[in-house]
């Protein structure tokens, strides 16, 4: 019974929300970001922010936001990640009935990964 738990846990649909701090800006990061999100089938978005960090929102299961966080970590070739803040963690099923306060707000399920400009 515990390891059906852990399992439905690992497969649930998660939207998980990072801040990106370092050189991240004007080095490939974004476009970074999304090509390793395309390659093992996260969704979701990538922007730079005024304070020169990188705000990701990335929409997968436990298990693959997992992968894609080694990711967002290692940075493209050009930049220096300082660090990656996880700011926010919501379950899918939720997202329609609740309003996230960032600049992207997304609210509802992503559908591919984007960059904003």
């Amino acid at each position: 019974m515990r390891e059906q738990t852990q399992k439905d846990a690992q497969n649930k649909e998660l939207i998980k929300h990072f801040l990106i701090f370092g050189k991240v800006q004007g080095v490939g990061y974004r476009k970074y970001a999304k090509y390793k999100a395309d390659q093992i089938g996260v969704f979701g978005s990538a922007q730079n922010l005024n304070d020169g960090s990188v705000e990701v929102w990335a929409q997968g299961s436990e298990k693959l936001l997992k992968k894609y966080l080694i990711f967002l970590k290692r940075g493209s070739e050009r930049a220096v990640v300082e660090r990656v803040q996880e700011v926010k963690k919501i379950e899918v099923e939720n997202i329609e009935s609740k309003k996230i306060e960032t600049q992207s707000q997304p609210q509802k399920r992503f559908e591919n990964f984007t960059i904003i400009k």
